[in-house]
């Protein structure tokens, strides 16, 4: 199964299993394909979510898994080498689709911290609820 199939599985079973509407969902999953396909990225590709997929895997999940999941998933969905706030426009990208999605609020704030923690420099912050 190539990064694409393995992105997009992850993707469909949270969507099937929040009961979120299969037809946006998949519009966003294209989107989503579509920006870690863009040329100019090198490294933040489908292949390094699938890579942060089999690491959660590995260590056998996580609390909040599903949160994290979908913070995997667009952590890096916009990435401008020329910009510094790329963590932070993903993380707005993450609120707005799972939003629209009708995702409830605290799993979407959780996803939202979750993004800003990737920020380079970022500590994780007991009080922050990391």
């Amino acid at each position: 199964m190539n990064a694409q199939e393995q992105v997009s599985d992850v993707w469909r079973d949270l969507m099937r299993r929040h009961g979120r509407d299969p037809v946006s969902a998949e519009r966003m999953l294209e989107e989503l394909v579509r920006a870690y396909a863009e040329p100019h990225r090198h490294y933040h590709t489908l292949s390094h979510i699938t890579e942060l997929f089999q690491l959660l895997k590995m260590h056998g999940g996580v609390a909040d898994g599903d949160a994290v999941k979908l913070a995997v998933l667009f952590h890096d969905a916009v990435y401008d080498p020329a910009r510094q706030d790329n963590e932070a426009a993903s993380a707005s990208l993450a609120v707005e689709q799972l939003t629209s999605l009708g995702f409830p609020a605290p799993l979407i704030d959780k996803v939202e911290r979750y993004v800003l923690a990737t920020q380079h420099g970022a500590l994780p912050s007991a009080n922050r609820g990391y």
